[in-house]
């Protein structure tokens, strides 16, 4: 009877998240990053004879400029105009574009741009949210008193396994991803049986049963506050 209920409401979690994805707003066409510019930049798209004022976005220290306009992908040429107090200039960005989230970094110091996300700031943003995520694990670790080094060295090798592959992932998305909080729900769940076993196995410092207490507890705590802290994040 139990196993009846707990299908029922997997289902139930299942056409719950169809109905998110459904609903949820198409990601921009074009976004442009750009976390060393002034306050006052503004972007805008020259195709052919026609202008697309790019929308500006903030979170933290850095600067999104998108625009929904899909037309944009039927040419090959786009010009970018820059503007600020400081002055004025364009770009070329020459190339087929996909329908949605063509994604380009601006370096406002040395005037250029280009394709993706620049590897610094994905390594800084990388480590920033697996050291968040060891911070917010490794004070329940503490708390369950697991004191011995070897068991340090396992959750410090376990958990740079899971969180450095799942923030890796996290850093091909969008920074316009609507669904990363889905997409983390599924994911922890593969790092929550992975971890289970791997600290159970390698950990002999506290009983089974307390080890796989404590992994499902450091999990869905970290779980839910990264659903309130990644999105505040430049992804």
């Amino acid at each position: 009877m139990k196993s009846r209920k707990m299908i029922l409401i997997v289902l139930l979690l299942l056409m719950s998240i169809t109905e998110c994805f459904a609903n949820s707003a198409e990601p921009p066409s074009i976004i442009i990053i750009a976390s060393d510019a002034p306050e006052d930049l503004t972007v805008s798209f020259i195709v052919e004879d026609e202008i697309f004022v790019a929308e500006k976005h903030h979170k933290l220290n850095e600067y999104y400029y998108t625009t929904y306009d899909l037309e944009i992908s039927n040419f090959k040429s786009y010009i970018v105009r820059v503007e600020s107090n400081e002055g004025v200039f364009t770009l070329d960005l020459n190339g087929q574009l996909n329908r949605y989230s063509n994604i380009f970094t601006l370096d406002y110091s040395t005037k250029t741009i280009s394709e993706g996300k620049s590897i610094k700031r994905s390594i800084v943003l990388i480590t920033l949210r697996v050291f968040l995520t060891l911070l917010i694990e490794g004070i329940i670790f503490i708390l369950f008193k697991y004191r011995d080094k070897y068991s340090w060295f396992v959750f410090l090798t376990i958990n740079l396994i899971t969180q450095g592959a799942l923030n890796i992932w996290i850093n091909t998305a969008s920074p316009f991803e609507n669904y990363i909080i889905i997409y983390l729900v599924y994911a922890e769940l593969f790092i929550l049986m992975f971890e289970m076993i791997g600290f159970a196995v390698f950990i002999k410092e506290k009983k089974k049963i307390t080890t796989i207490i404590y992994v499902l507890i450091a999990n869905v705590t970290s779980l839910v506050l990264g659903g309130i802290i990644i999105p505040l994040l430049p992804i």
